[in-house]
């Protein structure tokens, strides 16, 4: 980062002074620059547009925690401390994720058919009338019939978009079926005020518990918990949306209900629209790492950003998120986008020496047949190494090159499968060398470091179904700045033996 920093070059200056309207592109492979160029344009538009976006504001959204807490002092060292910066997991105020979800979950509650799942939910939650709305006034009884009624709520529902703004309206409509039955009862005998009715039917609650029961209030944490973990709830919404295997990998223990995962944040975010469509918008959003979001993730993002102002960083080579995305249409798609999109692509690699980058360019091909291959800025670096071991010793020997790599000077990762990580991990903190990072390919996705030792390449690639297991190894390989040491027991993917 401090390098890009140091070299803006004209076709990254040329990007960052880009206009404020529509939606800007940024495509570009590892260490191109990509997320220098997106902190940059948001310096430089607060000074271009100050007075519109000092109304509206700036949102830059990243893919994690780690991300944002690595990029978050680079606003500041440029004279911005006004920027909201958020990891997309964190978009929703007061919600914190700490649940994980199964592959299979994930991708479901990524899918843009759980939008019209919700939808549905929502309007389930409506009941049709079975009592009349009733009352005395001036010795006359004054009805309004479930019939009438029914054609309220409906009428509430078409006028209304929100769910809960429908339930005010409905409350006026029924207050105002009720003064003009009173008015046709009595004629010029009705006397009694709109005010005086109304407070006469809220008196002891009566007109708030005769709503609930047609159109009750709702909370969308308590709505999606009960979506999530009652099977008839679920199916009742998810009729002919989702397949019964879908709808069962949704489910989770009641104990669970409101435990969030971070791929339940859009859906929350959704709720809240369809409630209340009170999300804070911003005059422009920044999204780094998009090609990892799900469309229920870019539908929440969109609502951040109504006048379609965004830039949008990422790399389709590097798209490992539950949706392998081939083309910048697709995810386009969901951010709705309706103004002008335009797709510009950095290829200079500032990051990455030549000689790390030549071993992972062979992936290329195969994940992003259309992507243009970075070509390094950076030679001089050191060849990668390779160490071949017995598989018992594949856990030792990383721990122990990683901890000699930080006895050097610089920054040190371990990049590693699942099911070797919690072993690294152990080794290391049985050393009480518990500082070095240790990561899966996903995690560490837009992050650097000088030496990266990865581990067992094949498995990175198998613990992914097709595409997407490439795409984690080609991941891995372009984190390092100086160094990379694979570590391996099973022989490697093919294209590591070209």
């Amino acid at each position: 980062m401090r390098d890009i920093v140091a070299t803006i070059q004209a076709d990254q200056y040329r990007l960052i002074t880009s206009g404020l309207d529509g939606v800007l592109v940024v495509q570009g492979g590892p260490g191109t620059g990509k997320t220098a160029v997106g902190l940059h344009r948001a310096s430089w538009l607060l000074y271009t547009h100050r007075r519109r976006l000092a109304r509206e504001g700036i949102l830059v959204v990243g893919p994690n925690r780690t991300f944002i807490d690595y990029v978050s002092q680079v606003l500041p060292s440029l004279g911005e401390t006004s920027v909201v910066q958020r990891a997309v997991g964190d978009l929703r105020d007061g919600t914190e994720p700490e649940g994980r979800d199964s592959p299979e979950a994930e991708r479901v509650k990524g899918d843009v058919r759980m939008a019209e799942v919700l939808r549905r939910a929502v309007e389930l939650q409506l009941r049709a009338p079975d009592e009349q709305l009733a009352g005395f006034l001036d010795g006359t009884e004054i009805r309004v019939y479930p019939e009438r009624i029914a054609q309220l709520v409906a009428e509430a529902r078409g006028e209304s978009p929100r769910f809960d703004a429908g339930r005010e309206r409905l409350r006026m409509k029924l207050l105002r079926a009720f003064y003009e039955g009173y008015g046709r009862k009595l004629g010029l005998a009705a006397t009694r005020s709109f005010d005086e009715i109304e407070r006469g039917l809220r008196r002891g609650g009566y007109l708030q518990r005769f709503i609930d029961r047609i159109w009750p209030a709702l909370d969308p944490d308590r709505l999606l918990g009960r979506i999530l973990t009652d099977a008839a709830c679920l199916a009742e919404a998810a009729a002919r949306v989702l397949a019964e295997d879908e709808q069962r990998a949704l489910l989770r223990p009641k104990r669970d209900a409101r435990r969030w995962s971070e791929s339940d944040v859009p859906l929350l975010d959704e709720l809240d629209d369809l409630f209340t469509g009170r999300t804070r918008s911003f005059g422009h959003v920044i999204v780094d790492e998009a090609q990892d979001l799900t469309p229920m993730q870019l539908r929440m993002i969109a609502r951040r950003a109504p006048s379609g102002s965004l830039t949008v960083l990422g790399d389709i080579a590097q798209a490992t998120g539950p949706f392998a995305y081939d083309r910048w249409e697709e995810p386009l798609r969901q951010l709705a986008v309706d103004g002008e999109v335009e797709v510009e692509e950095l290829v200079l690699a500032y990051r990455v020496p030549w000689e790390i980058m030549a071993l992972a360019l062979p992936l290329l091909p195969r994940i992003a047949p259309g992507a243009r291959a970075p070509e390094s800025y950076r030679p001089g670096g050191r060849t990668p190494r390779f160490l071949e071991v017995e598989p018992a010793s594949v856990a030792r020997v990383t721990a122990q090159e990683a901890v000699l790599l930080d006895a050097g000077e610089g920054t040190v990762a371990v990049i590693a499968p699942a099911a070797l990580a919690d072993g690294i991990r152990e080794i290391l903190g049985q050393a009480a060398v518990d500082w070095l990072a240790v990561l899966a390919p996903r995690e560490a996705k837009g992050l650097e470091f000088d030496h990266v030792v990865v581990v067992e390449p094949t498995l990175v690639v198998e613990d992914a179904p097709g595409v997407q297991g490439l795409r984690h190894l080609y991941v891995a390989l372009t984190r390092a700045t100086q160094t990379l040491t694979v570590v391996h027991a099973r022989p490697l993917p093919e294209e590591l033996e070209a």
